[in-house]
C-alpha cells in the first residue's frame, strides 16, 4: 500500500516515487549502503519503475484484500498534477497563473522565458543543456536554491512541456 501511494506517473511508461521520497533517500543513501554493500544510484533505481512492476503492485494489494475478505477495487495513485508539487512545478504554475491573469500567451516557450521573473526569494532559474539518462544533452531547466551548489530540480524542456500542457487544462478557462 505505501508503494501505491508513494508513486506517481513518470516520463513515457514508466513511473517514479514522488519527490518527497526521492529527496528522503538522497539524504539517506549512506544508511541504505551499508546493507548493500556496493554501488547504488536512487535516481536510476526511484526514477523509471516500468509499468508491469506497478501492475504487480496493484495485483498484490487486491491478493491481499481478498484474503483478508475485503471487495474493494485498488486505486490507481491520484495524479501528480492534483497533489504535492516540488518548486519547480509550483514556479511553472504560478508563472502561468500571472501570463493567464496578464492576457498574456501560455504557449511554451513564453512560459519558460517568464520563469526567471516569478522565482521566489532566494531561487534563480537556468535554462541550458543538461545531461539525459542515455548520457546525451537535452535542453532543460534548473532550479536553483541560496546555499546550495547543486540545482534542487532540474527538467527536460520536453517533460516541461508536457506538464506545462497540463497545467493549462487546469487553469484556463473551459
Amino acid at each position: 500500500e505505501w508503494l501505491l501511494k508513494n508513486i506517481t506517473e513518470g516520463e513515457d511508461d514508466y513511473w517514479q516515487y514522488e519527490d518527497r521520497v526521492l529527496n528522503a533517500a538522497e539524504l539517506d543513501i549512506a544508511y541504505y549502503l551499508n546493507f548493500l554493500e556496493g554501488c547504488f544510484s536512487v535516481s536510476s533505481s526511484c526514477l523509471r519503475i516500468t509499468k508491469d512492476f506497478v501492475d504487480f503492485l496493484f495485483t498484490a494489494q487486491r491478493v491481499s484484500e481478498l484474503k483478508r475478505g475485503e471487495t474493494t477495487k485498488a486505486e490507481r495513485p491520484s495524479s501528480p498534477y492534483k497533489t504535492e508539487h516540488n518548486e519547480l512545478d509550483k514556479l511553472i504554475i504560478r508563472t502561468l497563473q500571472k501570463r493567464v491573469k496578464n492576457n498574456e500567451p501560455t504557449n511554451w516557450n513564453f512560459v519558460l522565458r517568464a520563469l526567471r521573473e516569478n522565482t521566489s526569494k532566494g531561487q534563480t532559474v537556468e535554462i541550458r543543456d543538461v545531461p539525459t539518462r542515455d548520457d546525451t544533452m537535452a535542453p532543460g531547466i534548473l532550479l536553483y536554491v541560496e546555499g546550495y551548489s547543486d540545482p534542487i530540480h532540474k527538467l527536460l524542456e520536453s517533460t516541461f512541456q508536457k506538464k506545462l500542457s497540463q497545467f493549462r487544462k487546469l487553469l484556463l478557462p473551459k
